[in-house]
């Protein structure tokens, strides 16, 4: 059962550098927050959606139908401690006592812990490209036999690009806003 469970930590561990990749890569492909032509909000969320409000109908103006919001957890939850009004204890965002599903101006928020804290994306899926395959361990322990030992090889076969920088967003939000 071990090297099943050791295959089963590499695919897990593919996976998550992917994400990291899909995000944050500088490199080629570039992960989506380091994209070049994206459209940023003018002066980023601090206190109000008013600016991620102006972001999105800009992103709509120029032909983009935004589909989702990306968010790293603390920006998130910062979004999540907006207050109705300044004299007020209830959350602008739900409740707050029971976790409703991650909206936000009607859009599903993702939550990944690879977007730099308190940034944000605004996506129009179509905007990205990409090709996933899926995720092979193969173990061996007739390769190593004159050892105690088991080989493994992993493979995945992903890449993406970005086709219409000008469909995604860019917003800020402050710690504590």
């Amino acid at each position: 059962m071990t090297a099943q469970q050791v295959a089963e930590s590499v695919a897990r561990d593919l996976v998550r550098k992917a994400d990291a990749s899909y995000i944050g890569d500088v490199t080629d492909p570039t992960g989506l927050i380091n994209t070049v032509a994206t459209v940023s909000a003018d002066a980023g969320v601090f206190g109000d959606l008013d600016d991620l409000v102006e972001l999105i109908a800009t992103l709509e103006v120029i032909g983009a139908v935004p589909s989702h919001i990306v968010l790293d957890p603390m920006g998130w939850a910062s979004l999540r401690n907006l207050k109705v009004a300044t004299a007020y204890n209830q959350t602008l965002l739900g409740a707050g006592t029971t976790d409703a599903v991650p909206m936000l101006l009607s859009l599903p928020v993702l939550r990944s812990r690879f977007i730099p804290a308190y940034t944000g994306l605004v996506i129009d899926q179509r905007a990205v490209v990409s090709a996933v395959g899926p995720v092979q361990v193969s173990t061996s322990e007739h390769a190593l036999f004159s050892r105690d030992a088991v080989q493994m090889r992993a493979t995945w076969r992903i890449g993406w690009g970005v086709t219409r920088p000008n469909w995604i967003g860019k917003f800020s939000l402050a710690p504590g806003s």
